[in-house]
């Protein structure tokens, strides 16, 4: 992947769609697990697959039907295991592609072949920060964060590369001594040891994915 780490940045602008095509981008790649940026230009999609390794797709941008179903953008999608699923764009689109380890447990977050949003999924609370754990394995740990405005979370290293989406508000991440204002629709890539802390500028929520040491 080109962008660096320490650096905020848009996936649609990271890997914009391109007229008539399917184009794909790595974004993390752990021990069995990996997240993939995928853009469709308008009509284009990715026919019947079968997966027998699960995977979760976030919409962050365009139209997109899964089935026949809508997948509006700030959405989550499980696929289902061990039956055809396909996926079109009615407009220029972006999403993401979480392939988790075999045999990854979803929290009861989410069932196979559900659409959620992603953002309901973590309440808020004032003054509160509140976390909720999506997806815990060995190598990778998924989790929805709340902060109230003014909340923060202290100076800390990331113990794997981690992965930061911004699913609504406004905050500041503070990497390696240098402030990074951050927005709904914006991510960050921190790497492996890498010391940081998120402030929350008004109420926030963001998508954490981490890598994690196999023990």
């Amino acid at each position: 992947m080109t962008t660096i780490y320490g650096k905020v940045f848009s996936l649609v602008e990271e890997n914009p769609p391109i007229s008539g095509c399917t184009t794909s981008e790595t974004l993390m790649n752990g021990s069995d697990f990996s997240v993939v940026s995928l853009a469709l230009g308008e009509g284009t999609g990715i026919s019947d697959t079968i997966y027998d390794i699960p995977r979760l797709w976030i919409s962050f941008h365009g139209s997109l039907e899964v089935n026949g179903k809508s997948l509006p953008a700030g959405s989550l999608y499980a696929v289902p295991l061990s039956t055809p699923v396909s996926i079109q764009a009615g407009e220029d689109s972006v999403y993401e592609e979480i392939i988790l380890p075999q045999g990854t447990f979803m929290k009861n977050v989410i069932q196979d072949g559900e659409i959620k949003s992603l953002k309901d999924l973590i309440p808020s609370g004032k003054g509160k920060i509140i976390n909720r754990d999506l997806v815990d394995s060995d190598t990778i740990m998924m989790a929805a964060l709340s902060m109230d405005a003014g909340c923060a979370l202290p100076a800390h290293a990331a113990p794997g590369e981690a992965l930061i989406t911004v699913l609504d508000g406004e905050g500041v991440m503070m990497y390696e001594g240098t402030d990074h204002p951050i927005h709904a629709g914006e991510s960050f890539r921190m790497a492996k040891g890498g010391r940081h802390a998120v402030k929350a500028v008004t109420p926030f929520k963001m998508l954490l994915i981490l890598e994690k040491e196999k023990r």
